[in-house]
């Protein structure tokens, strides 16, 4: 009590990290502006996600994202320390997302019978690069 919730400020984040994707839909379908939401740390549901290692919900979410122009691509943002929510799995050692989210990012560059080549958004991932480039 009088203590913020570790499940973010608004319903839709506590029904997504509860995985009740019954009353997600309810939200969404009442009012689909509240995918695109930030908490007080600039932390969208997808960081939230991260957080609770909850990946049932994120392709239901990412989905819903993706159909909006105003949130599409809403999973590939920032909160508001700079990390995405790929970089915020690594930065708390969350390996089953990281690995879970890593795969959602990768690009499929060919397939040939069993093989294929995956391009994976290392520049999201190297601190170093977004220093030399001016980045935070």
């Amino acid at each position: 009590v009088g203590r913020p919730s570790g499940y973010g400020e608004y319903p839709l984040f506590f029904a997504a990290c509860t995985n009740q994707q019954l009353m997600v839909d309810l939200l969404l379908d009442a009012n689909p502006t509240l995918l695109g939401r930030r908490d007080a740390a600039g932390r969208t549901v997808f960081h939230m996600l991260v957080h609770h290692s909850v990946d049932a919900m994120w392709d239901l979410l990412a989905e819903r994202a993706d159909a909006n122009p105003d949130t599409a691509k809403l999973y590939r943002k920032p909160d508001g320390a700079g990390l995405t929510p790929l970089v915020l799995a690594a930065r708390i050692g969350n390996v089953g997302m990281f690995q879970f989210l890593l795969d959602r990012v990768a690009e499929e560059h060919y397939r040939f019978g069993p093989l294929r080549s995956r391009l994976y958004p290392l520049r999201e991932l190297d601190r170093w690069a977004a220093l030399a480039s001016g980045g935070t």
